[in-house]
């Protein structure tokens, strides 16, 4: 993606890895061309067109039947044409849709990036869909709870507006200082702070980039379940304990189903369980 040179990316790297420094959080940052792909569109609206033209065609002239075949095709394919390079097709889109789309490809990648393990719950996800225009920071449970409400909306108000200036590279470091400076303030560096995360710029292609990590398929003895919350929280809990092997399997099975367009993970504050999930991956 040319939004970023190597020395863009090299200064984000940096900035991560100081902020990472300060706390024992782990902060990732992902940006994707699209957060889906969007080709159905220009057939969609083509399609549409083309049931269109034949009726005033039919009233209103003597053409032949053969003929007004042949225009509606001609129609058909000339709009697939026109409406589909990338921009185009995503502009056609509802950003109502849009958003649900970035909304969803960043659940993934805080799942396929292992957020959801981290000790004490303080993975911090920073997420930027160019195609949909839409950031949005995601964190698990143990730093959500303790900053003011608001303060991720206030960060992702940063970055966007210096993508908006054209200085994507600097929206994106001082979003990561911030995000540092409010994991430092609750949770300081330990004793035994491993550094599991990549700290780099992930660049996903747009709609079917890498997601980091391959799933498995099975799932260990036991009831795990999922809650998705609106409010950027993720967690991820283990009935009679928690565990990180436990949570890395449930946030497998939990990709899988929201890959899977699961309608019950994505209603909000729904419990799910994740053996149900499974049963469904396998279909």
């Amino acid at each position: 993606m040319s939004m970023f040179s190597d020395q863009e990316r090299a200064r984000i790297s940096d900035a991560i890895t100081a902020a990472e420094s300060t706390t024992s959080g782990e902060i990732v940052a992902v940006v994707t061309e699209a957060s889906s792909s969007y080709t159905y569109v220009p057939f969609l609206w083509a399609a549409l067109a083309a049931l269109i033209v034949p009726w005033p065609l039919i009233h209103f002239t003597w053409m032949p039947v053969q003929w007004i075949y042949l225009i509606q095709l001609l129609v058909f394919l000339a709009l697939v044409a026109i409406l589909w390079p990338r921009r185009i097709r995503t502009a056609l889109v509802p950003r109502s849709i849009r958003n649900g789309h970035a909304h969803r490809r960043a659940t993934e990648q805080f799942l396929a990036q292992n957020l959801h393990t981290t000790a004490g719950r303080t993975g911090v996800l920073i997420f930027v869909s160019v195609a949909e225009r839409h950031a949005r920071i995601l964190a698990d449970s143990g730093i959500d709870a303790r900053v003011p409400a608001g303060t991720w909306q206030q960060i992702v108000d940063t970055l966007t507006g210096e993508i908006a200036r054209k200085r994507p590279a600097e929206g994106f470091v001082q979003a990561i200082e911030q995000v540092g400076r409010h994991l430092s303030e609750h949770f300081p560096p330990g004793s035994r702070d491993p550094n599991e995360l990549p700290n780099h710029l992930i660049v996903l292609d747009g709609g079917h980039g890498n997601h980091g990590t391959r799933w498995p398929k099975a799932i260990a003895a036991g009831t795990l379940y999922g809650g998705l919350r609106h409010d950027g929280c993720i967690d991820f809990n283990r009935c009679g304990g928690r565990n990180r092997r436990a949570r890395t399997i449930a946030g497998a099975c939990v990709l899988d189903a929201i890959r899977l367009g699961s309608p019950t993970l994505l209603h909000a504050g729904a419990d799910v369980s994740v053996r149900a999930l499974l049963r469904q991956c396998r279909r």
